[in-house]
C-alpha cells in the first residue's frame, strides 16, 4: 500500500469514527420543568389554609396538596385549639394544562388526615398526641391566571447545565375539601425552567 493510499485509509477511518461519535457528543439532554404553586390563607370565615404544588418534569406530572386548619375556643383563662392536617403527595392529576398565562390542574386526591388538640392556661401549653384519622378523597381544581408579563433569568445548575427560567405572578382560584377559594389572600406563581447540558 502506497503512502498516499495509506493516508487516505487512515483519514477515512477517522471520518467514520467522527460520524459515529459526533451525534452523542453534539446532542445535549434538555430537561423541562413546568410548575404552579399557590397557598391560600385562612381568614375569619374560612379556617383552612390550602397549599398546592403541581409540576411536570420531562412529561411526568404530579401534584402535592396540603390543608391545615386551626380552630380555637376560650373558656375563662384557658384557650383550647383543635388542629387538623390533610395531605397527599405525588398524586397524578387528571388535567394539567400549563402555560405561563393560564394554567389549570384537576385531580381526585386521596389524602390522609391527622388531628391533635392543644390547651394553654396562660403559663403552660399541653398538647395531645397526634391522631391518625384515616384517609378520604376530595376533588381538587385550581386555575392560575397571570396578570403581568413573565420575567426571565439564566443560570447554571449544580450539574453545570445552562438553564433558562421564566416565572410569572399569577393569582389563583380553586376548590377542594368542601371549600371554594376565590378572593382569598394567597402566594401564587407559575414557572418554567428549561436546562440544556
Amino acid at each position: 500500500m502506497s503512502r498516499v493510499v495509506r493516508s487516505l485509509a487512515v483519514a477515512a477511518a477517522g471520518l467514520a469514527a467522527f460520524a459515529v461519535a459526533s451525534p452523542a457528543q453534539a446532542s445535549s439532554a434538555t430537561r423541562v420543568l413546568q410548575s404552579g404553586h399557590v397557598q391560600f390563607f385562612a381568614d375569619d370565615t374560612h379556617p383552612g389554609d390550602l397549599m398546592v404544588d403541581v409540576s411536570r418534569r420531562d412529561g411526568v406530572a404530579t401534584v402535592d396538596v396540603e390543608w391545615y386548619s386551626q380552630t380555637c375556643q376560650n373558656a375563662g383563662d384557658t384557650w383550647s385549639c383543635d388542629y387538623v392536617w390533610r395531605g397527599a403527595f405525588g398524586v397524578t392529576p387528571t388535567v394539567f394544562d400549563f402555560s405561563l398565562r393560564s394554567t389549570t390542574v384537576v385531580a381526585a386526591v386521596t389524602y390522609r388526615e391527622s388531628r391533635y388538640t392543644c390547651s394553654f392556661d396562660g403559663e403552660q401549653e399541653t398538647c395531645t398526641d397526634l391522631v391518625d384519622a384515616g384517609t378520604a378523597t376530595t376533588d381538587l381544581s385550581v386555575t392560575w391566571t397571570a396578570t403581568e408579563r413573565a420575567t426571565t433569568s439564566t443560570y447554571r445548575d449544580e450539574t453545570g447545565a445552562l438553564c433558562f427560567s421564566r416565572a410569572n405572578q399569577a393569582p389563583a382560584t380553586g376548590s377542594a375539601f368542601g371549600e371554594t377559594y376565590v378572593g382569598r389572600d394567597q402566594i401564587s406563581a407559575l414557572s418554567q425552567q428549561r436546562c440544556v447540558g
